[in-house]
This record gives C-alpha cells, sequence and structure tokens, in this order.
C-alpha cells in the first residue's frame, strides 16, 4: 500500500482499475458488473478512484504550462479547473 495516505480509500486498486481500463478494459467491466450483483450498487465505496483522477489531471494541467511556457501557479490552477 501507498505510504501516508488515508485508510478508508484503496489507492492501491483505484491505480489498478486506471491501468485496467487502459490495457483491458473488459476485465474492469466484469470485475463492476460483480460488484453490482454482490452490494446492490454501481459504486464505488471509497472516492479513491476520483482523488487519482484529479491529481493526474493537475499533473497534466502543470506539465501542458510548462510546455506552453506559462509557469505562473494560477495560470496552472485556472487551466486545471477549466479542464
Amino acid at each position: 500500500s501507498l505510504a501516508r495516505l488515508p485508510r478508508h480509500m484503496d489507492f492501491d486498486y483505484a491505480l489498478w482499475q486506471m491501468l485496467q481500463l487502459l490495457v483491458e478494459p473488459r476485465r474492469v467491466a466484469r470485475a463492476a458488473t460483480y460488484h453490482a450483483r454482490t452490494k446492490g450498487r454501481w459504486a464505488r465505496d471509497d472516492p479513491a478512484f476520483v482523488v487519482v483522477s484529479a491529481y493526474l489531471l493537475v499533473v497534466a494541467a502543470l506539465a501542458w504550462s510548462l510546455a506552453a511556457g506559462q509557469c505562473a501557479l494560477l495560470d496552472v490552477l485556472r487551466l486545471a479547473a477549466w479542464v
């Protein structure tokens, strides 16, 4: 598990799902269907997927702004909020 992260979020599983969505999306769909049948809902129990997605969005905005030459923090945050 990743160090110093909240225990109620399963970041390992969220990262596994993201990787599998790129490599083998059918496997994630089967896991979601199994989860929906056993738990009675489609949603994940923890927001780790959303947190990791938001973090990667900010990293991508930062990389794009550095490549475009706009290094101001306000510009990076504005770009991340716009996307």
